[in-house]
């Protein structure tokens, strides 16, 4: 077990962790976001991998980069400091709570050092470490928003899915590649790395891109249907309107069927007409009165039933109710129903009034229903604003033709009352407007706008800090009765509110199943290669390596040997072979057994080692016999190794039961490499009649082929 990290060491884990967890998840949010969620997670992946590594020592690195990425989201967001605050800290302690129970969890049930080569670890590694432990953050960080309101009600459950699915793929794809960097377990993954990164990523990314893009193509979906909800919400309305002028209508037709209308007449028609359409308030006939016919208007009127008192009135600069001045012609409001809450209005001169008096000119010299702006209604107190329509009457079905033919033929006007609230309330009571609030603006040119009516929606809102206020519809404003209306049209709950489509949960799901069993399967087919290799150079190594001494075999011996001779002839290289023969090793066995005959041949082999330079090769060719091939190496420098392996053998003392044995060792010396077509088995026979030569010259003796001393300018083997 490796020793605990030092402060300084700790304390630098834990700055790395929070600067990548920070990083990382403010990349994540860039991409893709509901509230401070994102459906690819890979922080999570790095924090589950510090955790597993070193336990609890890294949770102030996890928290603290966690408070900092979703404290810099939420600031870019608006979120007041004070919900910012609780909420960072609250997903911060969550983050470091979930890395340390996936790591824990791993460590249990699969082990701290396991190579995720076997099929049941990696599946259980992989479903620990991902779709369980991060059931904690997204279950925290959920409820966190929840009761900070940065996410409303309806929000919750695409939010907590997208957050399990965004930190469950982040340690899938993330984790193993985090632990493969790790610097103590690359030999565990050598050879995996790219193998498993480089798929990972990609998939994960075209995964993350699928979200991204169905999430950008739901939103398109949903502006596509907010745009065709304004244009109904407007077409609703203008519908509305054009089925209300039906009464106008026939307010004209009963005033050209008959030559008069009495007030009873025009009752029994006005109130079956309200009945059917309760989004006037009142309807009138305004009936063009010349100044000279005044009198006999008059006395007409005050011969109805019920009409004794009736008189021409306007309103004094008070705004009280006062007997009518003298102008030509006047405009009285003869009839207007229902009359019991309308009184006020009955006798009235509109032409009094300039805004009511333009909106009069404008109809009869039109010959089209022409609207005032919003007016105080003379109803009382209690009614607000409203806007009267007023629909010219000739003397004939036909329009005039020319503006001074419809001022000479002019009747009188069939009057709408209109109250906007009520035109709103009846245009959109059907259930399909329940999740939009509405505001209908007098914005004709100029003129203030000014608002004429508003129905506030009949859903509970949804406004949550994450989407911020809803937003309206942009819907173009239409062309009623010579004013400009621009309905305003704002849902702001349902799935018309903008920010509302998220990923579907359909795709979410199926990227976490799909990722989860790819990255199975590159971590089981990748570690199955690398057991492969590790048996595979095991094998190879059991094949051309001695058993007993770990040198070399004779089989290694002749490969390499093979392999130099074919590039020296190309190169024409001096390598220098040192074949070596054991002097009284017999003797070792025959006193002491052949357990210190092992011995002895371990010892000379360790000697052996010392005298060579790396990338040369020992072996042991024989049962007493070793070779030494000295690559790209001088005669002078071959002797001198041979002498230097002479002292090391003979300084060899091994203690044994009989007391202390040595041995002694000939070494035949040729060299090859400078000339074409050389056979490996020549070069191993003229340095084995080398050594023969030596051994007869009493051992521990050092003899040169004749190749040899003809390349050892002159060198001596003494």
């Amino acid at each position: 077990m490796s020793a605990p990290p030092t402060l300084a060491r700790l304390t630098a884990l834990n700055v790395l962790v929070a600067v990548l967890y920070a990083a990382l998840g403010t990349l994540a949010l860039t991409i893709s976001q509901v509230g401070i969620v994102a459906p690819f997670w890979p922080a999570a992946g790095v924090a589950f991998a510090f955790a597993f590594r070193w336990r609890w020592m890294v949770l102030p690195g996890i928290a603290v980069g966690s408070i900092a990425g979703n404290a810099i989201a939420l600031t870019l967001a608006g979120v007041e400091p004070s919900i910012l605050s609780l909420t960072s800290i609250a997903v911060g302690i969550g983050a470091a709570v979930q890395a340390l129970v996936g790591g824990e969890a791993v460590r249990r049930y699969v082990g701290a050092r396991s190579s995720l080569a076997d099929a049941r670890d990696i599946l259980l590694f992989l479903l620990l470490a991902g779709p369980v432990a991060t059931l904690i953050n997204a279950t925290v960080g959920t409820l966190t928003q929840l009761m900070t309101g940065i996410l409303s009600g309806n929000q919750a459950a695409t939010a907590w899915l997208t957050w399990w699915v965004g930190d469950a793929l982040g340690v899938i794809v993330i984790g193993p590649i985090a632990l493969m960097l790790i610097p103590d377990s690359r030999q565990r993954w050598a050879g995996r790395r790219w193998k498993v990164a480089v798929p990972s990523l990609f998939v994960a990314g075209l995964l993350v891109a699928a979200v991204v893009v169905t999430d950008s193509i739901d939103a398109g979906r949903v502006a596509t249907e907010r745009e065709y909800f304004g244009r109904d919400a407007t077409e609703t309305l203008t519908d509305r309107i054009q089925l209300e002028l039906e009464v106008l209508e026939g307010i004209k037709g009963l005033q050209l069927s008959s030559g008069t209308v009495t007030a009873d007449e025009f009752r029994t028609f006005a109130n079956a007409a309200l009945s059917r359409h309760p989004s006037f308030g009142a309807v009138a006939w305004n009936a063009l009165v010349p100044a000279d016919e005044l009198d006999d208007f008059l006395l007409e009127q005050r011969l109805q039933p019920g009409r004794a008192d009736f008189s021409v009135t306007e309103r004094n600069d008070d705004g009280e109710l006062v007997p009518a001045g003298q102008r030509d012609p006047h405009m009285i409001v003869q009839y207007i129903e229902p009359l019991e809450q309308n009184a006020a209005a009955l006798g009235f001169d509109i032409g009094s009034d300039s805004v009511r008096r333009v909106a009069a000119e404008t109809a009869r010299d039109t010959g089209k229903p022409t609207a005032t702006p919003p007016i105080d209604l003379l109803q009382g107190s209690g009614t607000g604003k409203g806007v009267l329509v007023l629909d010219p009457v000739y003397d004939s079905a036909d329009t005039p033709a020319d503006v001074a033919e419809r001022r000479a033929r002019l009747q009188g006007f069939a009057v709408g009352v209109y109250k906007v609230s009520e035109l709103l309330a009846e245009s959109f009571a059907a259930e399909r407007w329940n999740d939009a609030s509405l505001r209908l603006v007098d914005v004709t040119a100029g003129s203030e706008p000014t608002v004429l009516a508003e129905r506030p929606a009949v859903s509970e809102p949804t406004i949550d800090l994450a989407r911020g206020e809803p937003t309206p519809i942009d819907v173009a404003p239409v062309e009623l009765f010579g004013r400009t209306w621009a309905l305003e049209v704002v849902p702001v709950a349902g799935n018309l509110t903008e920010g509302q489509s998220g990923a579907s949960p359909v795709v979410l799901l199926v990227a976490l199943l799909g990722m989860y069993f790819f990255e199975a399967l590159l971590l089981l087919l990748t570690g199955l290669e690398q057991q492969a290799r590790r048996e595979a150079r095991e094998r190879s190594y059991e094949a051309n390596h001695d058993p007993l001494t770990g040198l070399v075999n004779r089989r290694g011996f002749i490969a390499q040997l093979d392999a130099l001779t074919s590039a020296a002839a190309e190169e024409q290289r001096m390598n220098v072979l040192l074949f070596a023969d054991l002097d009284a090793f017999k003797d070792v066995n025959d006193a002491a057994g052949h357990d210190a005959g092992d011995a002895m041949l371990r010892a000379v082999a360790d000697r052996l080692r010392r005298c060579v330079r790396t990338g040369d090769t020992v072996a042991r060719i024989g049962g007493d016999e070793f070779a030494i091939i000295l690559a790209n190496c001088p005669v002078e420098v071959g002797l001198r190794t041979a002498r230097a392996v002479i002292e090391e053998i003979d300084s060899i003392r091994l203690g044994t039961h009989v007391g202390e044995l040595t041995v002694g060792v000939s070494i035949g010396l040729t060299a090859f490499g400078w000339q074409a077509n050389e056979d490996p088995d020549r070069v191993l026979r003229q340095a084995d009649s080398a050594a023969y030569l030596a051994k007869g010259e009493e051992g521990s003796q050092v003899r040169l082929s004749e190749d040899a001393q003809e390349r050892s300018n002159g060198s001596s083997a003494q």
